[in-house]
């Protein structure tokens, strides 16, 4: 059964990273031999943060691909240029990094937390990012830039319950290869 699977790139093989231990680079490409794919879900911006979305007056904690940043600490708030730097440059160095160690020739991004704009979508666009991702579940058609996901990486989840609810988003689709 093939599969997805989105990484936060900075995690991969860094055991300084907090939490339970992460893939190692070694791991992902015995994996990706096998037939699994590896995308962005970015290199280093798993992280919520007070931000200034698109439209908004005040700070909020949001996903924080969402706006400039406000550094409570430093108070320092981001500018425009400087999130459209910080942005742009976390995408690139992920898609660059599973480019030279898996040889990927599509830049696919899963927004961490489902979290975008509006501006966000156009700086991936302009990256050349082809398809990107929310946490809205479902099964994707042709064509689709913004994609559905099945969100198989909770340490809670069933896999009989998770493999039953494919099949059935499957069928309802009408690619279902079972007899």
């Amino acid at each position: 059964m093939p599969a997805t699977n989105f990484l936060i790139v900075s995690t991969v093989g860094n055991p300084k990273h907090p939490g339970l231990p992460k893939l190692t680079w070694t791991q992902v490409k015995l994996m990706h031999r096998s037939g699994i794919d590896f995308y962005s879900h970015t290199f280093d911006s798993h992280a919520y943060a007070y931000v200034r979305p698109e439209g908004k007056t005040h700070d909020r904690l949001e996903p924080m691909l969402m706006g400039p940043e406000h550094n409570k600490t430093t108070g320092h708030v981001e500018t425009e240029q400087e999130y459209i730097r910080r942005v742009k440059g976390d995408l690139t160095r992920a898609d660059q990094i599973l480019r030279n160690e898996i040889g990927n020739r599509r830049d696919i991004l899963a927004f961490p937390y489902g979290g975008y704009t509006q501006q966000v979508l156009g700086l991936c666009r302009n990256l050349g990012i082809q398809v990107v991702f929310t946490v809205k579940p479902g099964i994707d058609g042709p064509g689709q830039y913004m994609g559905y996901r099945v969100n198989a990486g909770g340490m809670d989840n069933n896999p009989i319950a998770l493999v039953e609810s494919m099949k059935h988003a499957e069928s309802l689709r009408g690619y279902s290869k079972a007899g």
